[in-house]
């Protein structure tokens, strides 16, 4: 069979009827120009709302990125300094202290300097005395004893 036979063949067939309404059916359910035009508005709607989501979520997460690399960097920086305090410390400890040279200075200007006896305040200590007591500039005094602590005249 060739071409010119199978299209006759093709033609002599009775032709089948569409029911009625099948046209108006098929174009009512193809998208029109305004159901295109809506679609492509809520796209747009519905990627500018995505945005208003998307772009404060990322500005956030951005932040937070960079203060924790500032807060990394700052820790890393104050470890280092600690540990150059610690050897400063270690250095300073072992070149200044001698076996009962135990003083150790607390500030003062120019008028006074106030050290503290770490001796003789364990001496004081083990005695049962105060540990501390008022002194003069320049002089050194013994714990004053009871009896003149408790009120005598003045």
């Amino acid at each position: 069979m060739n071409d010119r036979e199978l299209g006759r063949l093709l033609r002599d067939l009775p032709r089948a009827a569409a029911r009625p309404g099948l046209t108006e059916d098929v174009l009512a359910a193809l998208p029109g120009p305004e159901t295109r035009r809506s679609r492509t508005v809520s796209r747009r709607l519905m990627l500018a709302a995505a945005l208003l989501v998307v772009v404060p979520l990322a500005g956030l997460k951005i932040g937070r990125e960079i203060e924790t690399r500032r807060a990394r960097a700052e820790l890393a920086r104050l470890r280092s300094e600690q540990q150059r305090l610690a050897e400063a410390l270690r250095a300073c400890e072992s070149s200044t202290r001698t076996p009962g040279d135990e003083v150790i200075y607390l500030g003062g200007d120019d008028t006074v300097d106030i050290v503290f006896d770490v001796d003789r305040a364990a001496r004081l200590l083990r005695t049962g005395a105060p540990a501390a007591v008022p002194a003069g500039l320049g002089t050194r005094r013994s714990a004053p004893t009871p009896a003149s602590t408790s009120g005598g005249s003045r």
